[in-house]
């Protein structure tokens, strides 16, 4: 065992994902496992690798939240490995962050049906210990929950703290765990400073003080957009797991079939069709509330967490879908 061979597993906007395993010929990108005692023992367990695709210091700073944030229903992260790597195009250096491989995300099973209330009290539990320690996730959706054995945990944790003013474009991804709040601040901002607000005052005086903290910074569309910013709040979490189960358990969206955008296009993509698709969903509870009928006193529980406002906590989530 010489070496640490590396096969991509997945890649996105928050990084790149690589299988891990040991072997004596390696046939592909590899890491020589001479003298690297921690990374040779990680290896007695199936991992992969995480590379961040903006900068080293976002590699290290998800590591540190990620031990900060141990719990069992919360991804653990191995230990972080820096050095050479070698590729088909030569050597080059990364920071990686090795975690235990898991069975399978939850966006390959999550049409084929699975016990929502299990789903519900995993998440929940989990993002009551995050925000108990004033964290938040920021982008829960199928994408970012992988199954160990018969455990759910959450993957990929913004590590946003709470009551700290956040970029919106960071706060989850629309349609899926991007909460009303974030959308509606987004699109109240970018309309006060492009001067369309058609004589319509924001209805929060924060929304301006954000406007004229932006409108000096940002000269694009796309810059505006990575300006605004808004607190962080657990309630945003707490609708995207309403969100997250609710399609879980119905094969349906909350906010119906979302537009097929890429990660980077949501940038430019208009809100008005997201804002509009939320008012629906707002006008449309009762019926979506039949959605879950068949669940008893947990399909209310799913929609509460999809209100506008007075969401319950994610730990009264878990209290009551354990009942």
């Amino acid at each position: 065992m010489a070496y640490m061979e590396l096969h991509l597993l997945a890649g996105g906007g928050g990084g790149t994902v690589y299988h891990c395993r040991a072997c004596d010929k390696p046939t592909g990108a590899y890491i020589a496992l001479d003298g690297r005692v921690r990374l040779i023992a990680a290896l007695r367990q199936p991992v992969v690798m995480k590379v961040a695709l903006e900068s080293d210091d976002d590699t290290r700073a998800e590591a540190r939240t990620l031990k900060l944030l141990a719990h069992p229903h919360v991804t653990a992260v191995l230990g972080v490995f820096s050095g050479p790597m070698m590729t088909a195009e030569g050597e080059v250096d990364v920071v990686g962050m090795l975690m235990p491989l898991a069975d399978e995300p939850l966006s390959a099973v999550w049409s084929r049906g699975t016990d929502p209330r299990r789903l519900l009290v995993h998440l929940a539990s989990g993002l009551a210990h995050i925000h108990s320690l004033q964290y938040i996730h920021g982008d829960l959706h199928i994408g970012n929950v992988l199954r160990f054995k018969d455990q759910w945990k959450l993957c990929d944790i913004g590590g946003f703290v709470v009551g700290v003013a956040t970029r919106c474009m960071q706060l989850g991804t629309p349609y899926w765990s991007r909460s009303p709040e974030v959308a509606e601040h987004l699109a109240e901002v970018e309309r006060i400073v492009g001067g369309s607000d058609a004589g319509r005052k924001p209805r929060l005086r924060a929304r301006q003080a954000a406007a004229a903290a932006v409108r000096e910074s940002a000269r694009t569309r796309v810059a505006l957009r990575h300006a605004i910013r808004i607190p962080a709040a657990p309630e945003m979490d707490v609708w995207a797991l309403g969100s997250l189960v609710y399609t879980v358990a119905t094969r349906l969206h909350w906010l119906g079939p979302p537009p097929s955008v890429d990660s980077y296009g949501w940038s430019t993509h208009p809100i008005e069709p997201e804002l509009e698709a939320h008012d629906a969903a707002r006008r449309s509870t009762k019926q979506r509330l039949r959605a879950v009928s068949s669940l008893g006193e947990l399909g209310p529980l799913i929609v509460s967490c999809l209100h506008p406002s007075g969401r319950p906590t994610a730990g009264t989530v878990e209290r009551l879908a354990r009942v």
